[in-house]
């Protein structure tokens, strides 16, 4: 029997991917497994879409912070070990990595099992677990067409998108806030944990932003829900991100790279505000830019402000409607993962 080990942690980012194209998997590979972080949020969203989960230990680099990286190469060795055992029990014809820090001991130990392993990445530049798993891979997929590959292996597959953000609702969202004025809905959030820099800049455009529009705001872990108006709906996470997809005219967002491409694949009307280099290695000032040139608008942290938040939402709602094929690439990706597991595996 065909099995396939998925893994990537530590954000959204590197999980949602892989439930994406969880269903195309397992039309190609009798079993898919996946090995994540034990703290990391992959263990609970992937036990929620009843998928086979395997912990290993995971540190990540703290950039600036010399002692906290001093253990790194003895958790990465042991983490090496765990996931080398796993995969020698389990016999997966292939590998597919999303990156973050847990994929590196899974990557390393199938190379030295001679697993084949396909990583993709998700930004224009990519993350540093991905340089470094990318020189085992068979295969590394990219997001974006503009890429300038170095070596044949990298190939331009697209992201995979959730096929249920095309089927959401928005009665459904309506009633369940309880919206009741007949006002445009826009949608504001700030990635799987939150933004604390978005979330204080849109409670003090409050009293503006909800004379306008009703308000659906995803505060996450940094978010005060003890703040209310009219008008303003709050929560910390949603489940049902299609329906809030289908309800709003506009959404404003972190410009991550899935984040992005869903609003991008939806033709929904996006006002993108980036993690600031520093805060991260820049990856989503360069998507940002990216889909600015597909209709975004771009809007930088360091030029947040209740004004320029109003005057960029503003802006969206006056620009033509978006329209685009309105469909996933992961059929396309899961077949060429399932070719490389026929070509390179044993």
């Amino acid at each position: 029997m065909m099995k396939v080990v998925l893994t990537g942690g530590g954000t959204a980012g590197h999980i949602m991917p892989n439930i994406a194209l969880y269903e195309y998997f397992r039309r190609y590979f009798g079993e898919v497994i996946y090995i994540g972080s034990e703290s990391g949020m992959e263990k609970n969203i992937a036990q929620k879409y009843n998928i086979r989960f395997h912990s290993i230990p995971v540190v990540k680099l703290m950039r600036g912070k010399v002692l906290a990286n001093l253990k790194i190469p003895f958790v990465l060795t042991k983490a090496v070990r765990q996931a080398k055992k796993l995969l020698s029990d389990i016999m997966p014809s292939v590998i597919y990595s999303r990156g973050g820090y847990v994929a590196l001991p899974v990557v390393s130990a199938a190379k030295k099992l001679d697993i084949p392993v396909v990583c993709h990445e998700a930004d224009i530049n990519m993350g540093l677990a991905n340089k470094l798993t990318a020189r085992y891979a068979e295969a590394v997929f990219t997001s974006f067409e503009n890429e300038k590959p170095a070596r044949k292996k990298y190939l331009y597959m697209g992201t995979p998108i959730r096929e249920e953000i095309f089927r959401g609702d928005a009665e459904k969202s309506k009633n369940r806030l309880g919206i009741k004025k007949n006002l445009p809905c826009v949608l504001i959030m700030g990635g799987s944990m939150g933004a604390k820099a978005i979330n204080e800049c849109v409670y003090k455009a409050l009293p503006s932003l909800c004379k306008s529009y009703n308000i659906i705001h995803l505060c996450g872990k940094s978010g005060d829900m003890t703040i209310t108006h009219p008008n303003y709906f709050q929560m910390n996470f949603s489940d049902d991100i299609a329906d809030l997809y289908a309800l709003c005219d506009v959404v404003v967002s972190r410009a991550g790279a899935n984040a992005a491409a869903e609003l991008d694949a939806l033709n929904k009307k996006s006002v993108l505000i980036p993690l600031p280099k520093g805060a991260s290695r820049g990856d989503q000032i360069l998507n940002a830019r990216y889909y600015e040139k597909r209709g975004a608008r771009m809007l930088l942290q360091e030029s947040l402000t209740p004004e320029t938040l109003l005057a960029a939402i503003a802006e969206q709602f006056n620009m033509p409607v978006k329209f685009g094929s309105r469909q996933s690439n992961n059929e396309r990706i899961v077949k060429a993962v399932y070719e490389i597991s026929k070509r390179y595996g044993n």
